[in-house]
């Protein structure tokens, strides 16, 4: 399976254009080419990160205008027969610097899920929010998704203003996949 993570920001629904993108550590950055005119609306990130260590991943970028993007930590999958296999993706101590970002530690949360956090995606399994003792980096809790079942922050951005989030990744071994 792919050794990597993935980290999203979106612009689209408030149609906020992303200037100077980049990743933040090893890895690389995409525009949404396949969104045509839209494509500088969408910025996403592949970066590496070795089986069963927590790695620190990120990406920065400049809005062009002022308004919400929306941060989506998603993660892999792969493909055994053709059967989709999710590459279980661990997320914790979010932290940003120019916008605002709430509960980056998931230790905030409710029933129904971490405070600032929207889940996205009914796949199996399911986004969650773990303890001890599956992943955590720091705290009592992180969050768990991946491709098709993964959390979303809005984010208020600024026009000109550059932002840069940084996030610890986890991905389970190969073998904690296929046990699903």
């Amino acid at each position: 399976p792919p050794l990597a993570v993935r980290l999203d920001v979106s612009g689209l629904e408030g149609k906020i254009e992303m200037a100077d993108a980049g990743v933040i550590g090893p890895g690389k950055f995409t525009y949404g080419t396949y969104l045509r005119e839209k494509a500088r609306q969408l910025v996403y990130t592949e970066q590496p990160v070795p089986a069963n260590t927590w790695t620190e991943v990120g990406l920065a970028f400049t809005p062009e205008a002022d308004g919400e993007v929306l941060l989506v930590l998603t993660g892999k999958y792969w493909t055994v027969d053709g059967k989709t296999m999710p590459v279980l993706t661990f997320w914790d101590d979010l932290s940003a610097v120019g916008c605002p970002l709430a509960n980056g530690g998931f230790e905030e949360h409710t029933a129904e899920g971490p405070l600032g956090w929207i889940k996205s995606g009914a796949s199996e399994p399911a986004a969650a929010i773990v303890q001890a003792p599956e992943p955590v980096h720091s705290g009592r809790f992180a969050a768990r998704g991946w491709h098709d079942s993964k959390w979303a922050q809005r984010l208020a951005v600024k026009k000109g203003g550059r932002v840069q989030i940084r996030a610890w990744a986890f991905l389970r071994d190969a073998s904690a996949t296929l046990a699903l």
